[in-house]
């Protein structure tokens, strides 16, 4: 008998799922990272994304923890933290304003301190899975400047599994100070 002999099926799943993705040379990094049809997903979900993020022509590689933990039916407290070569955190609120759409307000701590907002509309694809898109914004305090990168997300979600899904996610700059984005990676929700 081996250790995966006493390990469920979705514990099995989310290990190897999880090795699949660190070895999988994705381009990644998100600000969203899952859509607003996932609010009622669980009482806490726990997301891991390997990033990259192309400022300037220069690409960055991270590795981020997206964590959720619902607070009512409507509203949900995250946050997020990167490693690879600097820290990035960031934390904030979601607030689901109908059944596929939500809005996301919060800050974050990476090359400046920030606020950020989002609003981010999923469109259901079937059971589970949704493509979704949005609007995400964010004003940056540089030393003596404000900076206001803006980006449209487009991403998908995908279940694997019961309570887990795949999300993969690009973010197109439409201001001179956003950068490219693109990510990929697993969540897992707890209800």
């Amino acid at each position: 008998m081996t250790i995966f002999d006493l390990i469920n099926k979705k514990m099995k799943l989310s290990i190897i799922s999880f090795f699949v993705l660190l070895l999988t040379p994705c381009l990644a990094y998100s600000q969203v990272f899952n859509s607003g049809a996932r609010l009622n997903d669980g009482v806490l979900s726990l997301g891991f994304e390997p990033v990259f993020i192309d400022a300037s022509g220069a690409g960055s590689a991270k590795f981020f923890i997206h964590g959720d933990l619902k607070l009512s039916e409507n509203v949900s407290i995250n946050g997020r933290i990167a490693t690879i070569n600097s820290t990035w955190y960031a934390g904030g609120f979601k607030w689901k304003l109908a059944k596929y759409i939500a809005f996301n307000t919060g800050f974050h701590k990476y090359q400046y301190a920030g606020a950020d907002a989002s609003i981010i509309a999923a469109l259901p694809l079937g059971k589970g899975n949704h493509l979704y898109t949005g609007l995400d914004a964010r004003m940056e305090f540089p030393t003596n400047d404000v900076l206001f990168p803006v980006l449209v997300p487009l991403g998908i979600s995908v279940d694997i599994a019961e309570g887990i899904a795949i999300a993969l996610e690009g973010e197109i700059p439409i201001t001179y100070y956003a950068s490219f984005i693109f990510g990929g990676g697993l969540i897992i929700f707890f209800k």
